[in-house]
């Protein structure tokens, strides 16, 4: 088994075949304006392969957390929650007093994996949010 951590390039998105969820997530969005918001993340590859994709930024004390993946992230349960609570920890040490993650309401995976391994709290739903007007859920971590 050959897992490596690299930065993230615009081709593992078009290589990787999205789980269903996350699919649905990014339905609508251009794949342009889709890939600006993930520079300075990292993708994890499973021999060879990409299986899943992660990062944060920051801005005026607020973090963000993204991550999306594949069926080949199921092969690597406790990596992938590691390296979320990872980027919690660097956005936090870097001054983030609140860090954000959205996920679709259909998308109960995500929210029990933010809520459950890496410690996000459910606020509320956000309404007619996102490309297709989709009611997403907001977490956060707050400190």
């Amino acid at each position: 088994m050959d897992i490596r951590i690299v930065d993230f390039e615009p081709e593992h998105y078009d290589a990787m075949p999205l789980r269903a969820e996350d699919a649905e997530d990014l339905a609508g969005m251009d794949r342009e304006s889709l890939l600006e918001g993930w520079e300075g993340g990292f993708t994890v590859m499973y021999n060879g392969e990409p299986a899943f994709f992660y990062g944060g930024s920051m801005d005026r004390g607020c973090g963000m957390l993204w991550a999306v993946s594949s069926p080949l992230a199921d092969k690597l349960p406790l990596l992938v929650v590691k390296l979320a609570r990872e980027m919690v920890k660097r956005l936090l040490d870097a001054g983030c007093h609140r860090i954000e993650a959205y996920c679709h309401t259909h998308n109960a995976r995500s929210l029990a994996w933010l809520t459950r391994s890496v410690g996000f709290s459910a606020e509320g739903v956000i309404r007619k949010s996102g490309p297709n007007a989709q009611d997403r859920f907001i977490l956060s971590i707050v400190v």
